[in-house]
C-alpha cells in the first residue's frame, strides 16, 4: 500500500473525528505542572519537557497546541501552553486514538481560534502560493505530514514579504526557519490562514 494511499486514509479518519467532536479533558488537571513556561513565543517543543497533553507527553505530541499559542501570541491574545490545552481540551479538538496520543486533530483548530477571538479559513495546499502571492496572508498554521511517514507535525508560519517563516518546526528549534511549502505541499494535510483584523502591531510591523 502507498504512502500517500495511506496518508488519505489518515486524513479521512482526521476529518470524521473532528465532526464528531467529542469533549476531553476529565483528568487534565492532575498533570498541571509545577513550573510555569516563559511568556512568549514557543520555539521548539523540546520545551515542553514535563508537561501533558493529556495522557501523552506535551514534548512529543503538543505540536498543535504550541502551533494555536504561537499564533494568538503574534496576534496580540493573552495566551499560555496551558489555556491553549485547554481549549483543544474543551473543543474536542485532541485525537482519540487514544486521548491526544498523536495530537491535536488539524482539521478542528479553527474551532479552537475560534474560542480566542480569531478567525480562520482554510487553504487548499495547492493555492498556498497563490494566496501569499496575491494577498500575502499575516500568517499561517500548517500541518503536514513527515517526510515518509505517517506522523503530523503543526507549525505557526509567520509571512515575512513573500517568504514563510516556521516557529517550532523542530523540536530543538531556537528561532523560525524559513520553509518552501512548494517542496512539501503534498505532504499537507491542512492550511489556516488567519484574519488580520486581530492582528497587534508588533505582528504587522514583523511582516
Amino acid at each position: 500500500m502507498s504512502l500517500r494511499l495511506l496518508w488519505s486514509g489518515e486524513r479521512l479518519l482526521l476529518k470524521i473525528q473532528s465532526i464528531i467532536s467529542i469533549p476531553q479533558g476529565l483528568i487534565f488537571g492532575l498533570f498541571r505542572p509545577k513550573t510555569p513556561l516563559p511568556e512568549g513565543f514557543i520555539y521548539g517543543q523540546g520545551s515542553l519537557k514535563g508537561r501533558r497533553l493529556y495522557l501523552a507527553k506535551a514534548e512529543n505530541t503538543a505540536c498543535e497546541v504550541i502551533a494555536v499559542h504561537n499564533a494568538l501570541t503574534f496576534s496580540g491574545v493573552p495566551s499560555s501552553y496551558e489555556s491553549v490545552r485547554s481549549a483543544f481540551m474543551s473543543s474536542g479538538a485532541l485525537t482519540l486514538w487514544p486521548l491526544g496520543f498523536f495530537g491535536g486533530n488539524p482539521y478542528s483548530i479553527k474551532r479552537v481560534l475560534k474560542r480566542f477571538g480569531i478567525s480562520a479559513r482554510a487553504i487548499p495546499p495547492k493555492k498556498i502560493e497563490d494566496e501569499i502571492g496575491k494577498i500575502g496572508p499575516a500568517c499561517l498554521i500548517i500541518s503536514f505530514f513527515n517526510p515518509g511517514s505517517l506522523s503530523l507535525h503543526t507549525v505557526f508560519c509567520e509571512l515575512r514579504g513573500r517568504d514563510l517563516y516556521a516557529y517550532n518546526l523542530f523540536s530543538g528549534s531556537r528561532s523560525p526557519q524559513k520553509i518552501e511549502v512548494g517542496k512539501m505541499r503534498r505532504q499537507i494535510v491542512r492550511a489556516w490562514a488567519l484574519s488580520e483584523d486581530r492582528l497587534s502591531e508588533v505582528g504587522r510591523a514583523l511582516q
